[in-house]
């Protein structure tokens, strides 16, 4: 708990912010790398006193939110995002920001407090929050635009960015030379590094009781969140598998079974191969040519807690003796010379 006052001595001191962080629980993230990606955001109070509630929040590897800290200001300005900033740089013992991912909704403010407090961290724009500001673009037209956006969004390879953002230019011109001139590497899973972000909305723990007091709201907070890591942790030792619930959902999802050992395996974007593990056939044709199991086999087999190895059996090679008694040496050519022949000797 961190709080600041101006005014001094007592009883002139006014209360100006306070920070509280919530301790991570040991088991819930192992090391520091597990707590990697942050989600920054921030509303304003209703209560009598008013001022900002600012919040950092992680991902779990289940993909739920972890609340880490939050923070109650007079004004979210700079001097604010700096204050909460250092004490969560010294808190988590981030000395090295390189694989530190923050999420915003690119405030000014804040931009700055992180490039000066974490200058190797990665900075994404959260996509609801540009969908707003994109939606009120003269051009936009309606149901179209938008889902040619999400699809800008979501893709995974830089040549079907550029397709979809043609297909966006098509629609119309202003509002995709608007889009363009944001930097996709803040808002386009084409363009991110390898570590793949995710858009969180976090104003849900806090908006309930923003119109209370600071103090009974500080505790409201507190006591949902220490519920919540409560029943997370009941729900985590009565799951048996090696798999998050949440993860092994989505690859569940993945597949669809179509009976007969075939399987239908979704990759994303339209893109659908059958597999069938009892002949051994993908229909993208790269386990009938080469007798490997591609990707989408092995995620079926994966699913099914079945394992490569025993979907080819390797059969020792058939053996065909010649006639005869085996020879040890090689036949060699015309040309080549052998040993033990006739030698020549030097003449006069």
């Amino acid at each position: 708990l961190a709080y600041d006052v101006f005014g001094s001595p007592r009883p002139n001191e006014y209360f100006t912010k306070s920070r509280q962080g919530i301790p991570l629980i040991t088991g819930r993230f192992d090391s520091l790398e597990q707590l990697d990606e942050f989600r920054l955001d921030g509303c304003w109070l209703k209560g009598y006193y008013g001022g900002h509630l600012l919040v950092a929040v992680g991902v779990d590897a289940n993909d739920y939110i972890y609340s880490v800290a939050f923070t109650v200001v007079k004004s979210e300005n700079k001097h604010s995002w700096f204050w909460f900033l250092e004490l969560l740089q010294r808190d988590l013992e981030i000395d090295n920001s390189y694989n530190i991912c923050f999420m915003s909704d690119k405030q000014k403010c804040l931009i700055e407090a992180i490039y000066v407090l974490f200058p190797n961290a990665e900075v994404k724009n959260c996509a609801r929050h540009l969908y707003n500001n994109f939606k009120n673009m003269k051009g936009f037209r309606g149901q179209a635009m938008r889902l040619t956006y999400w699809k800008a969004i979501k893709v995974t390879f830089p040549r079907q960015f550029e397709e979809v953002m043609s297909e966006m230019r098509s629609l119309s011109e202003s509002t995709e030379a608007w889009l363009h001139g944001k930097d996709p590497k803040t808002w386009s899973i084409a363009h991110f590094s390898t570590r793949r972000k995710f858009d969180l909305l976090l104003n849900n723990n806090s908006e309930e009781a923003r119109d209370k007091s600071i103090l009974t709201m500080l505790e409201i907070i507190k006591r949902k969140v220490m519920t919540r890591l409560v029943s997370m942790r009941k729900a985590a030792k009565k799951y048996p598998g090696h798999l998050c619930p949440r993860i092994q959902k989505k690859m569940s999802e993945i597949l669809v079974y179509a009976g007969n050992e075939k399987y239908e395996v979704d990759c994303g974007l339209g893109n659908k191969h059958v597999v069938d593990l009892l002949n051994s056939s993908c229909s993208n044709k790269k386990w009938d040519l080469s007798g490997i199991p591609c990707k989408h086999a092995i995620s079926c087999m994966q699913l099914l807690a079945e394992h490569v190895r025993d979907m080819e059996p390797i059969l020792p090679p058939m053996i065909k003796r010649p006639l005869g008694r085996p020879k040890q040496t090689r036949r060699k050519e015309v040309d080549e010379a052998r040993k033990g022949g006739p030698k020549l000797n030097k003449t006069r």
